[in-house]
């Protein structure tokens, strides 16, 4: 057998726990990257596997099984450096990612059997999958560097062994693993059979009368009053199969009207099936045209806009706009950015509530604009699926703190504190807020509360009942 084959097979008896009496020259490359084209193969193939309904593909899959190849080469790299034995390299990599394949298989499937598991977007519980991947990691590489330096102290062996399962695991504690080359069905409308046939309902007609419905709600917008700071909220939830965006957009828009003197001032475009036929959708084209609607509306020197958007989010920051089946443009942070430069609104205050939203950040940041997301821009936020009835951070941020404060930027403090507390008691990744502001901004923000005596606190209660469990909550 040749030394490719032969480091294979060393690979594998580690890969069980067993050791390997047969001594072998250091290998070259081939081996490695024979095991990484494989566990890219695992990966796709996990993703079929676990999938509720294979629905979505994406070559972006291949970010999280590069991170693995990558990952395997350089802790590879540094320890067999530090053991002078960089000779070893290839080696000892290919070990690492041919047992990482190993437990990927094995405990992502296992993983899944858990009611939490999320079987459309194949998010795991990352501290069972971080301690199985670094428990067997130890136990495998006690074998590897027995093997490879049969000098060494016990205490030494371990010590290597830890490095190795350190290096591999403690990593996936801040970088969720998801083989996300397939998505699956989240629940969708199927091309709107849930509607009632007796409505009908024609997807052409409402398409073609969403111009008509923006204006008409923009012209019974309240005016603005001169000399006073008004604030127009504009309220987005971008999912339709899901209750939980609609809940927050009827909540924050009540909440405003009612507590921050928003009332006739405030407008929601909303993908769900219970606002088809008198509200605007959540499109990029409505939202475009709301933004200059209400531009036109406002005295931009003095008002502020309050923009508010919730739904998912994925890794390469678009915001999911959903309704049914139906081939909708996707909401990125350049475009949205493009449509509130286009209307020409000066005052605004931003929060995007979704996962990675923290991509919002840098383009929507103003000397006169606040910025909040729910979530890092490499982070997922919590608190969505058909079984919630408000996202982490719409409880946290509007539910709970604009009930304790007006100030925006106080608010954001309280929430983000309490959406870690929440996190850290529910074992999640740390989703981490952001925020960007600015000093004109607060000032501005200042003299609106100035001019504005808040209404009583108003407790959420979802409008909605949501019917049909689930098994998801990252955004």
């Amino acid at each position: 057998m040749n030394i490719t084959g032969s480091t294979l097979v060393a690979g594998v008896r580690f890969t069980f726990l067993l050791g390997s009496a047969q001594r072998l020259p250091p290998a070259g490359p081939a081996a490695f990257f024979l095991v990484a084209v494989l566990s890219v193969c695992a990966d796709f193939l996990l993703s079929l596997f676990l999938v509720n309904v294979a629905e979505y593909y994406y070559a972006s899959g291949l970010t999280s099984s590069t991170f693995w190849i990558a990952q395997a080469l350089v802790v590879a790299w540094l320890l067999t450096l530090w053991a002078r034995r960089p000779a070893w390299i290839w080696s000892v990599a290919t070990w690492l990612l041919l047992i990482s394949l190993f437990v990927r298989a094995v405990v992502c499937p296992i993983l899944s059997t858990d009611p939490e598991f999320d079987d459309a977007w194949l998010t795991f519980e990352q501290g069972s999958f971080v301690v199985a991947l670094g428990g067997w990691m130890f136990v495998s590489a006690l074998r590897i560097w027995r093997w490879l330096e049969p000098p060494w102290h016990n205490a030494h062996v371990a010590l290597f062994a830890l490095l190795t399962a350190i290096g591999i695991a403690l990593p996936h504690h801040y970088v969720t693993y998801r083989p996300g080359y397939v998505l699956g069905n989240y629940g969708k409308l199927d091309e709107f059979d849930d509607i009632d046939a007796s409505d009908a309902f024609v997807i052409e007609d409402l398409f073609a009368e969403q111009d008509q419905r923006v204006d008409a709600t923009l012209a019974a917008l309240a005016p603005q009053r001169p000399g006073h700071v008004d604030i127009y909220l504009v309220a987005l939830a971008g999912y339709a199969s899901e209750n939980v965006f609609n809940n927050e957009v009827q909540y924050v828009r009540t909440l405003f009207e009612s507590r921050f003197d928003a009332k006739g001032r405030s407008m929601v475009l909303v993908n769900h099936l219970d606002t088809l036929k008198d509200t605007p959708l959540a499109t990029e084209r409505n939202l475009r045209r709301t933004l200059k609607g209400i531009a036109k509306r406002i005295d931009v020197d003095e008002d502020m806009v309050f923009l508010f958007l919730t739904s998912h989010g994925s890794d390469d920051h678009a915001f999911a706009i959903e309704l049914g089946n139906l081939a909708l443009q996707q909401i990125t942070p350049d475009s949205l950015a493009n449509a509130i430069d286009e209307a020409g609104i000066r005052w605004r205050v931003a929060a995007i509530s979704a996962c990675y939203s923290g991509g919002y950040v840098k383009p929507l940041s103003a000397s006169t604009a606040l910025v909040m997301t729910a979530a890092r821009s490499d982070r997922t936020s919590f608190g969505c699926g058909t079984d919630s009835d408000i996202t982490y951070f719409g409880r946290a941020y509007f539910s709970e703190a604009l009930n304790q404060t007006d100030d925006f930027v106080a608010a954001f403090t309280i929430a983000k504190d309490a959406i870690a507390k929440r996190e850290r008691a529910d074992g999640e990744t740390p989703s981490e807020p952001q925020i960007a502001s600015a000093a004109l901004i607060e000032a501005k923000l200042a003299e609106w509360r100035s001019q504005q005596q808040p209404g009583p606190p108003l407790p959420f209660v979802a409008p909605i009942k949501n019917a049909r469990p689930a098994t998801a909550d990252a955004q």
